[in-house]
């Protein structure tokens, strides 16, 4: 296997930086794009107190922080948010309303802070709070914003034929996301306290849809913790 130099590290054209922004921290991670088989090195991590109206300043003073995540590297941002709304691509065709008046419909955000993108014919609409996308753009121009349940919805849509359920099960979250036949039929990030929580939250959803374990493909992801 190689082994990465200082050099390495110092030449940001062959990295691409991962940030991942949730409402109690961030971490980043450097994935080479000219050597393959080299593990993604994690650059830096920051944890804070959940606090909504504190959440740009945790955030402003983690970047300034850790002056590394402002060098040049072709950068992916990650946002994870709870409050993110999915719209069928059709409907984002014919409504004369913007994603962002449709998100407005059902969440209280302003204009200027809502983020969208779009995957496999449906779009993600979501807002981490004031002033987040202001920052973000102006500090990591050229960024791709990116939103974690809409990388889940994108990866589950490639399941085969039938009911699948996936859970990207967190510290204290989870994203559950039900297709069936290529077609999205829900997806949401939930709060959990302990397992069983879990467990509710499946059932739950999929009674919602009239099925159980039995004849539902069951997909559990969980992310590894280095505590």
């Amino acid at each position: 296997m190689y082994t990465l130099t200082a050099a390495d590290f110092a030449d940001t054209g062959q990295w691409r930086m991962i940030l991942n922004i949730r409402k109690d921290g961030l971490d980043a991670w450097l994935e080479n794009t000219v050597r393959a088989g080299i593990p993604p090195q994690k650059l830096c991590e920051v944890s804070w107190e959940e606090d909504p109206a504190m959440l740009l300043k945790h955030l402003e003073e983690a970047v300034y922080e850790n002056p590394r995540l402002l060098d040049d590297f072709a950068t992916r941002i990650i946002l994870f948010d709870e409050h993110t709304l999915f719209i069928p691509e059709e409907i984002t065709e014919e409504s004369e309303k913007t994603e962002g008046e449709i998100y407005q419909q059902i969440y209280d955000a302003e204009s200027s802070d809502i983020m969208y993108e779009t995957k496999g014919g449906i779009t993600g609409v979501w807002s981490m709070g004031p002033g987040i996308r202001s920052f973000l753009l102006r500090t990591f121009p050229g960024a791709r914003l990116s939103n974690n349940l809409l990388e889940g919805v994108d990866k589950a849509l490639k399941n085969p034929m039938g009911w699948h359920l996936t859970a990207n099960v967190r510290r204290n979250e989870a994203d559950v996301i039900v297709t069936v036949n290529g077609k999205l039929m829900a997806a949401s990030t939930r709060k959990i306290q302990e397992e069983n929580d879990l467990e509710k939250i499946i059932d739950e959803t999929l009674a919602a849809f009239g099925i159980n374990r039995d004849n539902t493909v069951m997909i559990i992801n969980r992310e590894e913790s280095e505590e």
